[in-house]
């Protein structure tokens, strides 16, 4: 996903003709140059700067069109967009950007230890198994000992067959908790 964005989720697919719309609205009402912008043909056709993807984890509004933007929308920006879409009476829809949870930086969320430290676990094993993967796509094996030239780590199995001693993660904050819990259906 894009480090800035604003994507548009659907119950059911657009037809193309509505999904450049979402595309063309966002332009539109969007401040000028926010919208990332790219057309070329490749193929015979116009390819553009948005995405199309599903959402297996959002059962409600599995189809997503991602717009990605050189910079966060503000709440009235957004605002604005979403008043402009609302318009062509899409049924189900939600629309979300990609500062939707900096209000809640500075805020205390109150959870649950006990579920904060299962979501923690999560996280790390997340994190790591992606790790692992890109290694493997890169050539890396598991080792006994690193070795560079031979491309070996000892690190290089799934979380739960990791020793303690190699377990490294990222220490996670309230709100990347919250993000995690919210997209895996617990928040």
């Amino acid at each position: 996903m894009y480090q800035h964005h604003i994507l548009l989720k659907t119950a059911e697919p657009l037809d193309s003709e509505t999904a450049m719309d979402w595309l063309g609205i966002c332009k539109r009402f969007a401040p000028e140059g926010v919208v990332f912008t790219y057309n070329k043909v490749v193929n015979d056709h116009l390819e553009v700067a948005m995405e199309y993807g599903t959402d297996d984890n959002c059962p409600e509004f599995p189809h997503t069109y991602i717009v990605p933007l050189t910079r966060d929308l503000t709440q009235e920006e957004t605002a604005i967009v979403v008043a402009a879409w609302d318009y062509k009476f899409i049924p189900d829809f939600n629309i979300e950007i990609s500062n939707m949870y900096d209000e809640m930086q500075d805020v205390e969320l109150d959870i649950d230890p006990e579920i904060v430290e299962s979501a923690t676990i999560d996280l790390n094993k997340w994190h790591h198994n992606r790790w692992r993967d890109e290694m493997l796509r890169e050539g890396w094996h598991y080792g006994l000992y690193f070795s560079e030239s031979k491309k070996s780590h000892p690190a290089l199995r799934d979380w739960d067959s990791l020793p303690e001693s190699h377990r490294r993660s990222p220490q996670f904050d309230n709100k990347e908790i919250f993000e995690w819990l919210r997209k895996n259906g617990v928040a």
